[in-house]
């Protein structure tokens, strides 16, 4: 069994889900409401690719909105959760992280998923209603989501 094989069994111990890689070492993991996560191996072997595609965001002044706050967000984050950015490939916002494979466990990657997912579900919610993720420090009242973010 390789690393990365042996990663996804562990994560599917944590998840008590049977997940397996597929041919191209990759495990796709599907959340509801088109929510979607992709881990994948990297060409090197050496690190483990987290992403989700979040929503398309059309030309205008809504997609600029939106990229100026998720490059706040980006610059706020301390602890890992993904990183913002934009697909000109899909026109859309992705959320991805990468780990080094040597220091990845089932355990970690399953405690990365859940922030990861809850930071996607804020951003995919938003996207869908044509809203922009207010921060904390934007709004008088605190927000109760993930690092102050609200619909």
């Amino acid at each position: 069994m390789t690393p990365f094989e042996t990663l996804i069994a562990e994560l599917s111990t944590e998840m008590e889900l049977p997940l397996k890689p597929d041919h191209h070492q990759a495990c796709r993991l599907n959340f509801g409401n088109d929510l979607a996560v992709q881990i994948d191996l990297s060409a090197d072997a050496d690190q483990v690719l987290i992403g989700s595609e979040l929503g398309a965001i059309t030309v205008g002044s809504y997609r600029e909105s939106i990229l100026k706050q998720a490059l706040r967000v980006n610059g706020l984050s301390r602890a890992p959760r993904g990183t913002l950015a934009f697909s000109e490939k899909n026109d859309s916002l992705v959320l991805f992280q990468y780990f080094p494979l040597a220091t990845l466990n089932g355990k970690k990657l399953w405690e990365f998923l859940q922030l990861f997912l809850e930071h996607s579900k804020i951003w995919k919610e938003c996207l869908e209603s044509g809203e922009v993720p207010h921060l904390e420090e934007d709004v008088e009242e605190k927000g109760s989501g993930f690092f102050g973010l609200t619909p």
